[in-house]
């Protein structure tokens, strides 16, 4: 089983526990292997018990394998972690194991924070020049130029996208089928592996309090490992979830999901 999906399962004091363990006695291949739960702590006192995604796990971890140092003998461990918090970090570290010293370097992987003024500027001269927009294709440039248009609302951007896929998707299913995931990813604020891994068992019809009746469905493998809801409901106008959702169903099968057999099975 992959780090993150193990650190997930495992309760926070089990893991506090783990991890102070490795110090008791040290030796070097126990401190080369904590970076993970180093990485997993470290994200829990920076941000108060969040969860964590998958991606900024692998992302942190990685920082930390590649940086950390260690000396056994003076009993001190040295890493960089993306914070601003480096100090609060190493007092955190240092109370739960008080016998080692922590030096946490800040680590910033970008050397200087674009504005956001140049991020348009560079997008609207990319718009406008007929040499940068002949390098993309015609899609790419309609949601470019919905996108730096100005006086639009969202649902308005939200309804240009939609109906871009009439025209860049070839096949009735393939339209479908990206209208229906934008929109529901769009609508719950999730992504798209949110939408993809829908238990199909589990819709249901729940009463909101300002909605009236709502479809309800649940997810339970997400980027974070917790569990949420994804819901329908209907709206008026261009953009009603439900018909979408209507339309999907209408044009699209099921497909069975294979799994490998494990040894045992083959004989």
């Amino acid at each position: 089983m992959p780090q993150f999906d193990i650190l997930c399962k495992t309760p926070p004091k089990v893991l506090v526990r783990q991890f102070v363990e490795r110090f008791e006695r040290p030796s070097g291949e126990k401190i080369a292997l904590c970076a993970a739960e180093l990485t997993y702590l470290c994200w829990m006192i920076t941000h108060n018990g969040t969860a964590i995604k998958r991606a900024t796990f692998m992302s942190y971890n990685t920082i930390i394998s590649n940086s950390l140092s260690f000396d056994i003998v003076n009993k001190s461990l040295q890493f960089k972690y993306k914070t601003q918090k480096a100090t609060i970090l190493e007092a955190s570290l240092k109370k739960l194991i008080p016998a080692w010293e922590f030096t946490i370097i800040p680590y910033y992987g970008q050397k200087h924070q674009s504005d956001i003024t140049d991020i348009v500027s560079s997008l609207q001269l990319q718009f406008e020049s007929s040499e940068e927009a002949d390098k993309g294709n015609s899609h790419s440039k309609k949601m470019l130029k919905a996108l730096l248009s100005e006086g639009e609302s969202i649902w308005e951007i939200t309804e240009k996208i939609l109906n871009s896929f009439e025209y860049t998707s070839r096949f009735t299913k393939t339209k479908t089928l990206y209208q229906f995931l934008f929109l529901a990813t769009f609508i719950n604020c999730g992504r798209f592996s949110d939408i993809k891994n829908v238990d199909p068992k589990s819709f249901k019809l729940v009463q909101n309090k300002y909605l009236g009746v709502i479809i309800q469905c649940l997810v339970t493998e997400t980027k974070t490992s917790v569990s949420r809801h994804i819901y329908f409901f209907s709206a008026r106008g261009r953009i009603d979830p439900l018909v979408y959702l209507d339309e999907f169903l209408r044009n699209s099968e099921p497909c069975l999901l294979y799994t490998s057999p494990s040894p045992r099975d083959v004989r």
